[in-house]
């Protein structure tokens, strides 16, 4: 089971050209062994909308990727990721490839459907009289 933890509305400052988003995967094996996962991020400019426009406004930072980590049985393991934002809008988080070692030994990609959304406002300055 994977999860996504972020804040859900983020405001861009006027005064920046972006925003920083923390965002945390939360992988929990329930299985009766322990798992051996990889999580690796996806560009934002891969997916398109719609087939027609390709998302130019995020990015990630920092660590981008996570190999051979072994979840013990029953447990969770928290994985911290950044987003950098530099526009409006509404954006899904869900960027990311997760894969299982299987028992043949192989690495097979678990499907995330999920949808993470957070909303980018601007900040509103507050002008005194």
């Amino acid at each position: 089971l994977v999860e996504l933890q972020h804040e859900l509305i983020v405001y861009l400052p006027d005064n920046s050209p972006y925003v920083r988003i923390p965002v945390v995967v939360e992988v929990q094996n329930v299985s009766t062994a322990p798992a051996t996962i990889t999580i690796d991020t996806i560009d934002f400019r891969t997916r398109k909308v719609d087939n027609i426009v390709v998302n130019k406004s995020l990015r990630w930072e920092g660590k981008l990727r996570y190999i051979d980590l072994v979840i013990p049985a029953g447990q969770v393991m928290s994985l911290p990721f950044l987003v950098i934002a530099t526009q409006c809008g509404v954006f899904d988080l869900n960027h990311f490839v997760v894969k299982v070692l299987d028992e043949g030994g192989n690495m097979v990609e678990k499907k995330m459907e999920i949808q993470s959304f957070v909303n980018i406002q601007r900040e509103q300055s507050v002008v005194m009289v």
